[in-house]
């Protein structure tokens, strides 16, 4: 058997985007190393911002359950909680600022209300709970009455308070005006998101700055590479590493990477990432409907980055992974022929890669997410070049887009679509009246196409996904009605991405052992074991 990885299974090395995210480290001079700051019990902190005195710290505390604002004294080592209520959380923006001497003011939603990002995750897990506690010991009646009148949720608005840290005392409301409102976040956004630089003594690589002091002649900076996480205070012109998080990525190693033209024309490009130089590999095609490849590959391909797949670190099981170009084109906001365009191009990439040599007949398999998971069964049902295929967060049914309701909503007082109706326009190019058109829905569902599948189909889906895993389950029954050969992994607890690092573990695992059972080389790596 051939030294190396080309034709060995291997287990991808996973990085879990959650580790040491939550913890908070306190500098006290320059050039020495961070303390680790003490979180209340079940409390994580986020968006640290020091007062102007030096001696507080105001945090975004979570416990997974809300979030709350803390204030950490330095001198007395002791965390606070202003208020109970929960911080009024805005996409894109502080919720809280010092103003003169050490006091704050911050966002704050009314008592007993839970900002909607957490309250979308929990609120049907407590629901459920309840209501089902409820009729098991038949103590009220659990009937909940929907109508085709417009629903409507009540929104409260936030309340700006102001809190004393000196003193530990809340002050009085702020009512604010619609200017103030205004004004007030315009002053948020100025610092927030932190700007991107760049970090000379690091060879001009791009970095975050988190903190700035012109007085202090100081900045604070964030540098992730394909060894880590890396936090450095400058001072002065001198520069110190104070902190690093993620070492265990410096173990792998870089992936060989290549944009190729595919037809010879400027585009469309493909990028082909495999673990070293071998070509003797099984081949995943991962698509998406519009997918672009830049022309030009960036400097520095980073393994270390919030991406959802981390896709170079799963060529470290040995796949050679290949993302086509998928171009799309558009009336407006209407997609004109998303399916015959992307087999077009899916088609053209195995093509070329069977040609340059990266791929051979029979091994080529496909990977896609969300609505790459509804063109990996689409795909399998029209091109005969594929060995398997893998469906994550799929659409099976185009209707349910805007007809199923959000699971994560199901138990509450109302019952959302999980997108909206102009979705299948834009993505399907299929009217929002799915009565004017059912063919063209059946068309482009894959739960009417299993018939012609004939290659293994693993889907891979979080039970609370806006996109109801009910589609995945129909495809399931679909498949199993014509014969075919499939199987379903429901992540109970999970959103459209998952988060648990165990299920992420097993997530890439399961992606990558079926690739390899699927393969031929795994019959030819067994053969050659055996004599």
């Amino acid at each position: 058997m051939r030294e190396g990885l080309s034709t060995q299974r291997q287990r991808p090395l996973i990085y879990y985007p959650m580790d040491e995210r939550s913890r908070l480290f306190i500098v006290q001079d320059y050039g020495k190393s961070p303390t680790c700051v003490e979180l209340p019990e079940g409390f994580g902190a986020a968006t640290p911002r020091w007062s102007p005195s030096g001696r507080f710290l105001a945090a975004s505390m979570c416990n997974g359950h809300g979030i709350q604002l803390g204030v950490f004294d330095t001198e007395l080592r002791g965390w606070t909680f202003p208020t109970d209520q929960q911080l009024a959380l805005t996409f894109g923006q502080s919720v809280f600022e010092w103003n003169r001497d050490d006091l704050l003011s911050f966002a704050a939603l009314p008592a007993g209300q839970t900002a909607e990002l957490i309250t979308i995750q929990t609120s049907t897990y407590d629901q459920l709970l309840t209501t089902w506690q409820t009729a098991k010991t038949a103590m009220d009646r659990t009937g909940r009455v929907f109508d085709t009148d417009p629903e409507t949720t009540e929104r409260l608005n936030e309340t700006v308070l102001q809190y004393d840290a000196n003193k530990k005392c809340l002050l009085a409301h702020i009512a604010l005006t619609e200017d103030q409102y205004k004004k007030r976040s315009a002053r948020l956004k100025e610092n927030y998101p932190p700007d991107r630089v760049a970090i000379n003594f690091l060879d001009d690589k791009t970095g975050t700055l988190e903190y700035q002091s012109d007085a202090l002649d100081s900045r604070i900076l964030l540098h992730r590479d394909n060894s880590g996480t890396f936090i450095y205070w400058t001072k002065s012109g001198q520069h110190t590493k104070v902190a690093e998080f993620d070492r265990h990525l410096a173990e792998v190693e870089k992936p060989f990477i290549k944009r190729q033209k595919i037809d010879g024309t400027p585009k469309p490009y493909r990028k082909v990432m495999r673990y070293k130089e071998d070509k003797d590999q099984p081949v995943v095609l991962m698509v998406y409907p519009g997918q672009e490849i830049r022309d030009v590959a960036p400097k520095n391909e980073t393994i270390n980055t919030d991406n959802l797949l981390h896709t170079s670190l799963l060529t470290s099981s040995g796949l050679c992974l290949v993302e086509p170009a998928v171009p799309l084109t558009r009336n407006g906001d209407r997609a004109s022929d998303v399916l015959g365009e992307l087999v077009r191009a899916v088609e053209e990439a195995v093509s070329g890669l069977i040609d340059d040599g990266y791929g051979v007949e029979g091994d080529i398999h496909l990977f896609g997410h969300s609505l790459g998971g509804w063109a990996v069964p689409m795909l399998l049902a029209e091109c005969d070049c594929f060995a398997s295929g893998i469906a994550s967060a799929g659409i099976y049914d185009v209707s349910q887009m805007h007809l199923h309701a959000d699971p994560r909503q199901r138990y509450t007082h109302t019952l959302r679509p999980c997108l909206a109706p102009e979705y299948t326009e834009y993505a399907f190019g299929l009217p929002s009246e799915h009565w004017t058109d059912p063919q063209g829905y059946a068309k482009l569902s894959p739960i009417f196409q299993t018939h012609k599948i004939e290659v293994p189909l693993l889907m891979l889906h979080g039970d609370m996904d806006y996109v109801p895993a009910t589609g995945a389950e129909a495809m399931l029954n679909s498949m199993r009605m014509a014969g075919k050969k499939a199987q379903l992994v429901r992540y109970t607890g999970e959103d459209h991405i998952p988060c648990n690092p165990y299920n992420l573990e097993d997530y890439f695992d399961r992606i990558t052992d079926f690739v390899w059972d699927n393969s031929p080389k795994k019959s030819q790596s067994e053969k050659e074991k055996s004599c």
